[in-house]
């Protein structure tokens, strides 16, 4: 349930409802955007599971898969190495004290987020040949 963890966890409740969230297994990492001002990270990924109450309009278009924007406020630590440009792994969001931690580990990759606040910015859907 890390989705409980931003400001807005209504953006996900809505459209997964309150037991099938999306995973944070094998998530494709898109993009990773560093702010100075304001102090934040956004986080940009594919979850392996598509909603279950899909918008009449992504049915329409035929959206098959998204991605879900995560903004990281309050940055107190921020560690990044990128081996391999393709990073798919297990992504952990958790509340550890009360600092919101993002992690990422695999063989070529790490990501270390820490911060005091989340918010999810945007959740988009599009068309995954």
């Amino acid at each position: 349930m890390w989705h409980k963890l931003a400001s807005n966890p209504i953006v996900i409740d809505s459209l997964y409802g309150s037991e099938d969230f999306p995973s944070l297994e094998n998530v494709k990492i898109r993009q990773i955007t560093w702010k100075d001002i304001p102090n934040m990270v956004q986080l940009t990924f594919e979850p392996i599971n598509f909603p279950n109450k899909i918008p009449n309009r992504w049915i329409g278009r035929k959206y098959n898969c998204l991605t879900i924007d995560l903004d990281i406020y309050d940055i107190y630590n921020f560690q990044i190495n990128f081996k391999d440009e393709r990073i798919e792994s297990e992504l952990r969001i958790e509340l550890i004290g009360s600092k919101i931690f993002l992690g990422l580990k695999s063989e070529q990759n790490v990501i270390h987020i820490e911060g005091g606040r989340m918010f999810i910015q945007k959740v988009s859907g599009y068309i995954k040949e």
